[in-house]
Parts: structure tokens; C-alpha cells; sequence
């Protein structure tokens, strides 16, 4: 609660973001994969030595919102962690999105502007580490004006609410966004950092085009065109699929199948795009997959079954899900399944009330639920109970051990619980993982001061980065991580 009451005094925005993930809202909210979804869209100094785990060979950096309204980097490698150096000096708050590419070399930075300036949302691509300025759009017109919620459906209030979007390619050289910079609607651009970046329209529907989603193999871009993102959930006006090579455009939907749109659970292969219709008292209904190869709609689960939203792990090619007790329609028993998609037959691993299942790593799920909290492999079946953490747990990506998170502090320890260590660190933010899954990047606050931290799982050491990172800010990891 310490921690708490000085996230309120930086302001309450700040303090309900907090309470809403971490306090009375946290398991609760657990009940709806779709709102977490969102949330997590939206969705993530003393220097000290790195310790050996966190050296590596190739560059890591942390590029960061700092308390002086612009943006810091440190670097990590085979020397450890830098100390934090300007990266970016003016950057008008809010920052509402960064997006590192997948190669590490650039990062995309979407905020706002004073209406004085022009265009109140921009659009910035600058390279990592040395911050040349490489792609700069207006994502609005300028003087816009400002929208309240009696505006849902305006196209122009939607226009505003739809260009923070942005997604990169898989191999990191060409970035889709989505802009109203012709003051009629938001569209879908694209720029080819490989070429001259100049944005090229890729598409112009009447609505305000949302969820960009990029095939493994970079050939196809799949979005969806809303009336309203507001009210009682999505108006979709359609979901379509451009083939970036040709231009050619595929039609999932146009709004009659899917009126309140539809939630993309991952890729099968390189051309199938799973998602779920959406259940506001479950979080989805059924799973499916659209082959952008033949135009074909493949039914894994009805849409008549309602479920959590279900994850997905492309290597062992299974999808695991809830069935919550309190789902309207009961097709299937409450619990937890697991199903390969190649036999599209889920098998019950669970009796009880669960609301929550997640990827942790291949073909390992974690799931969540009034009865604690399992590690499941979703190739044998094998369960193991995990640790319960007062505001939630987390398993590390490579298997190794859990980290739960308590009201005073931040617990590490194997799977099973055992060689607990509590660090001292309260209010922190969900755990950002480096690609080994031996350490993860947060905020939070600790006695000596509140700021960016490193916490390594296996030597049980926090590390106070940045006391100057901005409270409760946005980050994000720039590393290579193309195949």
C-alpha cells in the first residue's frame, strides 16, 4: 500500500493504471482475456555492475521515458550495463506507443504534440543506439479538434483514437501504421526502410483501420477497418488481409459475420491467422483460423463454445484455453484444456473455476484460477503447482523459476517455490524478459529511490538502473531478434 499511495501522488491517472492491474481489479479482471488484451496492448539511477548472466555478446538496449519529458537508452553487453545516456532530448508528452523492430537497429515513437506545433500525434522512426532521425509523419491534421465520449462514431474522433497503431515487419525493415494525416479517415501506410522511406497507402476504407498483424514470413498484412472503438465494444466494418508484394486484398469479414470484431490469438505457419469473436462474459468464443493461401475458414473450436481467449504456441502447434464457470454457454465442462490443432480435438486437463491460461514457453502454458496457480506441458499433460503471488506470478520464459509479486515485495524462487528470496521492491510493473529469460526489466520502488530495475532470477540481484525514469513510464527492449 506504501508503494501504493506514492504512485497517487504522482497523479491519480498514474495511481488508478496501477490499482486497475494490480489491485482490486488484477484477478479479477483475469475473468475477461479480452480486456487484458487490451490492457496489455496498451501494453511494460545508481548504476551497478552487470552480473555475468546479463552479458552477452551481441547489443541490448532499454530505450525509456525519463522524468524530463524525453527519452534515455542504456546499453547492455558483453561489458555489462552502461550507464544511462540522452537519447532522444524533446519528446512531448504522452508518449503513447515505442516499437523497437526486430532487428534492434530502429525504434518508432508515437506521441503527442501541442496543438501550437501542428499535427497533435506524430509519428518519429529514429535508429538505435545513436538516434539519427530516419522517418517523421503527422499522423493528424493539425488544430483537430477535442473529442469527448458523446463523439463515439465521429469519424474524426475515431480517426483520433486509431493512430497510435503501428507494427513492424518480421524481418524489421518496413513498418505499417496507421495515420489520418489526409483528414478524412485512418488509414493503413507503409514505409520500406530498405528503400527510400517515403509512406505508401496501402488502403482507405471509410473507418478507422486498427490491430495490424504481420505474417511470420513478412508477405501479408491483416487489420481490421472499425466504425467506433467505443460504447459497447467494436464496430467492425470489415477485416481484410493485403498482400504487401501485389496488393492484393483478401475479405475475412464485412461486418456482418464479426459486427464487434474479432481477436487475433497468433499465426499457423506462415498464412494462417488464428482469432476468436469476442465474449464479454467469458472473453471468446471458439477459435479459428483464416488461410490467406486458399481464403478458406477453418472452425478449431465453435463459435457456440465460450472460453477464454486462447494462446497459442507456433513450435508445438498446440492451443491451450479456460472454459470459466461463469460462461453463458457451457458447450464444454469448466476447466482447462489443451488441443493440437492438427487433430482439433481438446482434451480436459482441469475440473474447476480457471480464468486465465498463458504462453510461458514451448509447450509449456500457465493458468490461473480461483484454485492457484499450474504449469502445465501440453504435450504430456504433466501439472505442477506454482507459487501464488498476492498480485500475481510469473514463470520465466526458459523454465527456470517464478517470480510473484506481493504487496511488499517481489518473490524469486524455483518452480516449486522452494529457495524463496523476497526483494524489497513494492509497486512494481509487470516484468519485460530478455530474450535468455534469466533476468526481466520494471519499475518500481526500493530504499534507494524509485526508478528502472534489472532483477536477475538466478542470482536472486536487483539492480537499480535509472532513478530518473519516468514513474510508471513505457519502455522497451532493441535487440535483434530476426530469424
Amino acid at each position: 500500500m506504501v508503494a501504493l499511495k506514492k504512485l497517487f501522488k504522482k497523479g491519480p491517472m498514474v495511481g488508478m493504471l496501477y490499482w486497475a492491474k494490480f489491485g482490486g481489479w488484477w484477478r479479477p479482471m483475469f475473468k475477461s482475456s479480452r480486456f487484458i488484451g487490451l490492457w496489455v496492448a496498451l501494453i511494460v539511477f545508481l548504476v551497478h555492475p552487470s552480473v555475468v548472466s546479463q552479458a552477452q555478446s551481441t547489443p541490448l538496449y532499454i530505450v525509456y521515458i525519463n522524468d524530463q519529458a524525453g527519452l534515455s537508452l542504456i546499453a547492455l553487453s558483453s561489458e555489462g550495463w552502461s550507464a544511462p545516456q540522452p537519447f532522444v532530448a524533446a519528446i512531448d508528452l504522452p508518449v503513447y506507443a515505442l516499437h523497437a523492430s526486430p532487428d534492434g537497429q530502429k525504434i518508432a515513437v508515437i506521441y503527442a504534440q501541442p496543438y501550437a506545433n501542428g499535427s497533435p500525434v506524430v509519428l518519429k522512426v529514429f535508429s538505435v543506439p545513436d538516434a539519427a532521425l530516419l522517418f517523421e509523419q503527422n499522423l493528424l491534421p493539425a488544430n483537430l479538434p477535442i473529442f469527448t465520449e458523446p463523439d463515439l462514431g465521429n469519424p474524426s474522433y475515431e480517426m483520433a483514437r486509431a493512430v497510435t497503431t503501428a507494427a513492424w515487419s518480421p524481418n524489421g525493415q518496413r513498418l505499417a501504421f496507421v495515420s489520418g494525416q489526409d483528414d478524412i479517415s485512418a488509414n493503413v501506410y507503409l514505409v520500406d526502410f530498405a528503400t527510400n522511406p517515403t509512406p505508401t497507402l496501402l488502403e482507405n476504407y471509410a473507418g478507422a483501420a486498427a490491430f495490424l498483424s504481420w505474417s511470420p514470413d513478412g508477405n501479408w498484412l491483416t487489420y481490421s477497418d472499425l466504425e467506433t472503438f467505443g460504447g459497447a465494444g467494436y464496430v467492425s466494418q470489415g477485416i481484410y488481409a493485403i498482400h504487401t508484394a501485389d496488393g492484393q486484398t483478401l475479405t475475412l469479414d464485412n461486418g456482418t459475420l464479426y459486427p464487434n470484431d474479432v481477436t487475433r490469438v497468433g499465426w499457423r505457419g506462415t498464412d494462417t491467422l488464428l482469432f476468436s469473436p469476442p465474449s464479454y462474459t467469458a472473453g471468446a468464443r471458439g477459435l479459428y483460423g483464416w488461410n490467406l493461401s486458399d481464403g478458406t475458414t477453418t472452425a478449431y473450436l465453435p463459435e457456440t463454445s465460450e472460453n477464454t481467449l486462447p494462446v497459442y504456441d507456433p513450435v508445438s502447434d498446440i492451443a491451450a484455453f479456460a472454459v470459466p464457470s461463469q460462461a453463458i454457454s457451457l458447450v464444454f465442462e469448466p476447466g482447462i484444456y489443451v488441443m493440437a490443432l492438427a487433430s482439433n480435438t481438446p482434451v480436459q486437463l482441469t475440473t474447476g473455476d480457471w480464468y486465465d491460461v498463458r504462453l510461458v514457453g514451448s509447450p509449456y502454458f500457465q493458468a490461473v484460477g480461483g484454485m492457484g496457480e499450474i504449469l502445465i506441458n501440453g504435450q504430456t499433460y504433466q501439472q505442477n503447482s506454482l507459487p501464488v503471488g498476492e498480485l500475481g506470478t510469473f514463470v520465466t520464459p526458459n523454465l527456470s523459476g517464478a517470480v510473484a509479486y506481493f504487496n511488499d515485495g517481489i518473490q524469486l524462487s524455483s518452480l516449486d517455490g522452494n529457495n524463496p528470496a523476497k526483494l524489497p521492491i513494492e509497486g512494481a510493473l509487470p516484468p519485460t524478459w530478455s530474450p535468455d529469460g534469466q533476468w526481466f526489466i520494471t519499475y518500481g520502488f526500493t530504499s534507494s529511490g524509485a526508478g528502472l530495475l534489472s532483477v536477475d532470477v538466478s542470482t536472486q540481484v536487483a539492480t537499480l538502473l535509472d532513478t530518473s525514469a519516468a514513474i510508471g513510464g513505457l519502455w522497451t527492449l532493441a535487440f535483434d531478434t530476426t530469424p
